[in-house]
């Protein structure tokens, strides 16, 4: 039997085959060839070097050189010459003059990545991004500058060596002993009454978790705030424990009045304390934010950041950022006047 492959097709192997004992031998293979057309050069920025037409023929494993069209070049010449691997042309691509080609053998090494085209034009500036479990050596930009890139680099990270504890919370699930790789994540729950804030899920990267939740506290009423601040229980059986965020239902004692007479008096309970409303027996004393601000002063922290005061209540406060005061930073309302300290800027020693 006689074989014969089509026009342009390569034959391996040989072309008669015989008979034997009822087995014919094995025929041969014919190997695709390959055709280059305009269209996929034009995508490649070439075109043929020494043929002047659009479409050409070549057998498997023959050779074919191409050229950089006007205005394009490659970095490494060499590469415009070309066999053909049955059908399959591995094009080489010419850039524009100034621009930077991606090697993906680099970003490889460097254990980076870039979603776009390969082509980076002369002057821009790209953001790469780390594989799986790597982390950036510095920046992870990088700027084509005449045709030359610095690729970044990602180094593969530390692993977390254990998971980070959280206060009046718990891990859900088990410790993992061997560490956490980076990239993993653990999740907690907070304990009863207590009341999640921010992520529930918390991520290891280079050796660092990141920003971990809190768990707010309860309230409980109690007996002497409620009598500090002449309040008390709508409902004295609402005396339990309160999450943070509750709102609390609240009324004046007697012979004691609420200032904001149209407002009810409502009480908030925040990570643990409970901000009470407040009730006077006399006359009051209103806070001024204007007069704060010309005395450079704030509400100290130990304040409950009323608006009233009670006649012959003391208030403390303290100095804004970058002013000072020699005299104490107390004040006292007597006879609806409420007196202020004073803060000067503090002068920077040379």
């Amino acid at each position: 039997m006689q074989y014969k492959c089509p026009n342009f097709y390569k034959t391996e192997g040989e072309t008669s085959v015989r008979c034997e004992n009822g087995v014919w031998g094995d025929p041969p293979v014919c190997l695709e060839p390959c055709t280059a057309n305009a269209k996929d050069m034009k995508e490649n920025n070439i075109d043929f070097k020494w043929i002047a037409r659009n479409k050409f023929y070549l057998e498997h494993d023959d050779d074919m050189e191409f050229r950089c069209i006007n205005g394009f070049e490659i970095s490494n010449r060499t590469h415009l010459r070309v066999k053909c691997n049955r059908g399959v042309i591995l094009y080489p691509k010419c850039t524009k003059i100034g621009s930077c080609l991606l090697s993906q053998s680099t970003m490889k090494q460097q254990n980076i990545y870039l979603n776009r085209s390969s082509e980076i034009s002369n002057g821009e500036t790209v953001t790469f991004e780390c594989y799986e479990n790597t982390v950036p050596e510095n920046f992870l930009q990088a700027t084509c500058v005449n045709g030359k890139l610095d690729y970044p680099k990602c180094l593969f990270a530390e692993k977390c060596k254990s998971a980070p504890e959280v206060q009046n919370g718990k891990l859900k699930g088990e410790q993992n002993q061997g560490g956490y790789d980076s990239g993993s994540t653990v999740e907690f729950e907070c304990d009863p009454q207590h009341v999640l804030s921010g992520p529930i899920s918390v991520k290891c990267k280079g050796g660092q978790w990141s920003d971990l939740p809190q768990c707010l506290k309860p309230c409980k009423i109690s007996t002497k705030d409620l009598n500090a601040r002449n309040v008390e229980l709508i409902s004295p059986e609402d005396e339990h424990i309160y999450e943070n965020g509750d709102e609390v239902d609240f009324k004046c004692k007697t012979g004691f009045k609420n200032i904001n007479s149209g407002n009810p008096l409502k009480g908030e309970c925040n990570d643990g304390k409970m901000k009470y409303p407040k009730c006077f027996q006399g006359s009051t004393c209103r806070l001024s934010q204007e007069i704060l601000d010309e005395k450079n002063l704030e509400l100290h922290t130990n304040e409950n950041y009323d608006v009233y005061y009670g006649n012959g209540e003391t208030i403390t406060f303290k100095c804004k950022i970058g002013f000072h005061s020699t005299s104490e930073l107390t004040g006292k309302c007597e006879n609806r006047n409420l007196t202020y300290p004073s803060c000067t800027f503090r002068e920077s020693s040379v």
